[in-house]
C-alpha cells in the first residue's frame, strides 16, 4: 500500500529487529517543498525499497525516482526530466 508523506518518513522495523520478519518493504510518495529547489514536481517523488535482516546486520535497498520541471540555464526553455537514484546501505 502506498502512502503519501511530507518531507520525511519513518519506517517501523521493530518486527525485523525482534526476528518476527526477515524483510520490511516500503513504497511511499514523498511531498517535497518546491521552495527548497529550483524545480517543481508535477507528480510526487516515489521511494521504494526494503530493509532486510541479513543474519546479524540490516541492509537497506531503495530507489528514489522523480519527474521534475525546470528551465534550461542556457536557453531558458522549459524542461521536464526524470531522475532515479539507487541506494544500498549495510
Amino acid at each position: 500500500m502506498e502512502e503519501i508523506l511530507t518531507n520525511s518518513f519513518k519506517l517501523d522495523v521493530s518486527g525485523l529487529l525482534r526476528g518476527e520478519t526477515r524483510q520490511v518493504d516500503f513504497d511511499v510518495s514523498v511531498e517535497l517543498d518546491s521552495r527548497d529547489f529550483d524545480v517543481t514536481f508535477p507528480r510526487l517523488p516515489k521511494v521504494r525499497g526494503s530493509v532486510v535482516n541479513m543474519s546479524g546486520y540490516v541492509e537497506l535497498s531503495a530507489e528514489i525516482s522523480a519527474e521534475y520541471e525546470t528551465s534550461c540555464s542556457r536557453c531558458l526553455k522549459d524542461l521536464t526530466e526524470e531522475f532515479t537514484l539507487s541506494i544500498k546501505a549495510p
